[in-house]
C-alpha cells in the first residue's frame, strides 16, 4: 500500500492542522493469505496557517541531525522536533521520521485488534495461518505510528504570549475515499487508533472508522468462518469440521449442521454472492455452521467511532463536546502528546483479492479552539 502524505481536504479554519494520506494497493492483500502484503511510502505532511498551533514529532532517536532542510528544530534537553508555528511537516522529516522507527515505513499488512472498546488496552495481532486458531502479536512492521506532539500559544491581557494548558485538540475532519471510481473499496478497512497521553476519559481512547457514514459507532466483528487456502470452501479441521477463526471463547462447542451438498453461503454477513476469504462453500461431508448458527456463536468486535460520534460543536470556532484526542499538560511544558495508530482492518470485508491496483486517499484534520 503505497501511502502519500498529502494535503488534500482545502481550506482549514485558523487553529486547525491538517496531515493527510493517499495510497496505492499492491500486491495481494486478501486478509490472512500467508503471502499479505502491501507496500507504503510516505512522501510529506502540511500544516495550515495558524497563529495559535504548533505541531511536531517526538523521537528518542534523532533524525534531523543538522539538515536545517527537514524544516524542524528540536528543543533542546528533549525529544520534541518542532515545524516553525503554522508550518507543515515536510515529507523529508516524515520519511527520516519513520525510517528511525520499528513501524512501517514502506509495507504495511492487514492486522486486527480482534474485540475492543474505547479505553481498552490497544494492540494490533497477526493473520492467523490456515487450519490453526492460534493468535500472535502483529509486527510492528505491519503498521504505521506517529508520535504528535502539539501546543496552542495564546496572549495575556498585556499581549505577552504563553504556552496555553488544558487546550483540547480534537479531529474535526476525516476522509476515507478511492481516488477513483474504478477503484476497489479497501478504503473501508483503514482505521486510525488515537491514544492521547494527557487524555484522562478513557472513552477518548479509540479507534476512527473514517470512512463510516454512519451518526452512531460502530463495530467490526472479529471472529468468523474464512477460506484461507482458496479452494473454495471454508476451511475445515482434520475431522472435517469448519473452523472459526478469530476473536471466540475456546474450546468451541460443536458445529451445528451436516452439509449434504456443496452450498454457498455468505455466512459473515458481506452482502456478497461473489467467492472470497469470507465468501466460500460448505463442502459436502463436512458439518459447520449455517449462518444464523454462527450469528449464535459469542464473537468479539472492535468498536469504533464515526466523525459524527467525535467531531466537536463549532460555534464560531469555539469547539465543545465531541471526543477530543489530545490535549497539552498543566505542567511546565504544556504539550499534548498524541499517539497515532494507522492500520487496515482485516477483518473489515473490504480486504479481498479483488482490492489489488485499489488507491485511496485518507485525510485527518485537527483543531483546537480559536482565540477570543
Amino acid at each position: 500500500m503505497k501511502i502519500k502524505i498529502t494535503s488534500t481536504l482545502g481550506a482549514i479554519f485558523v487553529a486547525s492542522m491538517l496531515s493527510s494520506f493517499a495510497g496505492a494497493i499492491s500486491g495481494t492483500v486478501a486478509w490472512y493469505a500467508s503471502n499479505t502484503r502491501a507496500t507504503a511510502s510516505y512522501s510529506g505532511t502540511s500544516v495550515y496557517q495558524s497563529e495559535q498551533i504548533q505541531i511536531g514529532l517526538e523521537s528518542t532517536v534523532d533524525f534531523v541531525g543538522d539538515n536545517q532542510n527537514l524544516g524542524l528544530t528540536r528543543e533542546e534537553n528533549t525529544n520534541y522536533y518542532w515545524a516553525e508555528v503554522g508550518a507543515g511537516i515536510k515529507s523529508d522529516a516524515i520519511n527520516a521520521y519513520l525510517s528511525k522507527t520499528n513501524y512501517a515505513t514502506d509495507e504495511l499488512a492487514p492486522v486486527t485488534s480482534l474485540g475492543y472498546k474505547a479505553g481498552d488496552t490497544f494492540a494490533l495481532k497477526k493473520a492467523p495461518m490456515a487450519y490453526s486458531t492460534l493468535i500472535h502479536n502483529a509486527s510492528t512492521s505491519s503498521y504505521c505510528q506517529i508520535k504528535f506532539i502539539f501546543r496552542v500559544t495564546r496572549a495575556d491581557a498585556d499581549g505577552k504570549e504563553f504556552y496555553s494548558p488544558n487546550e483540547k485538540v480534537w479531529v474535526t475532519e476525516a476522509v476515507a475515499k478511492a481516488q477513483t471510481n474504478s477503484d476497489h473499496d479497501i478504503f473501508k478497512a483503514l482505521r486510525v487508533h488515537f491514544d492521547g497521553k494527557e487524555v484522562t476519559e478513557t472513552t477518548n481512547h479509540f479507534i476512527l472508522n473514517p470512512s463510516s457514514e454512519e451518526t452512531a459507532a460502530g463495530e467490526t466483528i472479529a471472529a468468523g468462518l474464512l477460506d484461507l487456502n482458496k479452494d473454495g470452501y471454508y476451511d475445515c479441521d482434520g475431522y472435517g469440521k469448519e473452523i472459526i477463526y478469530g476473536d471466540i471463547e475456546r474450546p468451541q462447542g460443536a458445529a451445528g449442521s451436516s452439509f449434504a451438498s456443496d452450498a454457498l453461503e455468505d455466512v459473515n454477513g458481506t452482502g456478497k454472492q461473489d467467492l472470497s476469504t469470507f465468501v466460500a462453500k460448505h463442502k459436502q461431508g463436512t458439518t459447520g455452521y449455517t449462518k444464523d448458527q454462527l450469528d449464535a456463536v459469542n464473537k468479539g468486535a472492535a468498536k469504533y467511532e464515526t466523525m459524527s460520534t467525535i467531531a466537536p460543536n463549532d460555534n464560531g470556532g469555539n469547539l465543545t463536546g465531541g471526543k477530543y484526542v489530545a490535549i497539552t499538560s498543566d505542567d511546565t511544558e504544556r504539550v499534548a502528546h498524541l499517539t497515532t495508530t494507522i492500520y487496515l482492518e482485516g477483518w473489515d470485508h473490504s480486504v479481498i483479492d479483488l482490492a489489488i491496483g485499489s488507491k485511496f486517499n485518507l485525510g485527518l484534520q485537527f483543531q483546537v479552539t480559536r482565540a477570543a
